[in-house]
């Protein structure tokens, strides 16, 4: 059954590719698409009236021929534009609300001591827990930007914060100011306009005083 169907398909296609040069010579568009159209719906009873002689249509059949045939007639009639609609799937999972927000930031040359393997920069920082929860333990980073999206550098946030619900900490420590992996380093902090720096909290987990904890990805 198939190889009779597939011999009847290649002779109509055959028949209708060595027709419309002759035919098409003196026709509009038009005329031309109206011919494909009317011997592709020929082809279409042709292969229905093979396949109602031995046995109805398989849903692999049907679907063949819907594939082929709608497919090709819905481009032609729509003058050969096929327009595709994307699923859109909503994301079902809320976004993460960080827990803490950095209000204000510094950086400054520290005073003293031997540094002489670092670039030493001493930065503080203002850090605000918007939770209604007490943090414990916390594992993130803070990454500056330029506003043109160049990274500056990272710091390591402070591990045990111990910060109540809605309060406030101003944690200061000294860093290395040299860049690493394309960084321009947070030396740079010392010299750029702070209106024109973004700092941005890279958390990974937090761990709350009810023993309660959340990672981020």
């Amino acid at each position: 059954m198939k190889q009779r169907i597939r011999q009847s398909i290649a002779v109509i296609l055959m028949n209708t590719a060595m027709s419309v040069p002759s035919y098409a010579q003196e026709q509009t568009i038009d005329q031309k698409l109206d011919y494909i159209i009317q011997e592709l719906e020929a082809l279409k009873e042709a292969v229905a009236a093979l396949s109602s002689e031995a046995q109805p249509l398989t849903p692999a059949v049907e679907d063949m021929l819907g594939a082929l045939f709608g497919t090709a007639l819905d481009g032609i009639t729509s003058g050969g534009e096929q327009s595709y609609e994307e699923e859109v799937v909503p994301n079902s999972e809320p976004e993460q609300t960080l827990p803490l927000a950095i209000l204000s930031w510094s950086a400054e040359e520290p005073e003293g001591g031997l540094y002489a393997a670092l670039t030493p920069v001493q930065i503080t920082l203002e850090i605000q827990n918007v939770s209604n929860k007490d943090i414990a333990i916390l594992d993130g980073f803070a990454d500056f930007h330029d506003r043109l999206g160049n990274d500056i550098g990272t710091m390591r946030l402070p591990q045990d914060l111990n910060l109540g619900a809605e309060q406030t900490v101003t944690h200061t420590g000294i860093y290395d100011g040299d860049g690493w992996f394309g960084q321009s380093g947070l030396k740079r902090l010392l010299e750029i306009n702070p209106d024109f720096v973004d700092v941005e909290l890279d958390l990974k987990e937090v761990l709350y005083i009810d023993g309660s904890s959340v990672s981020y990805e």
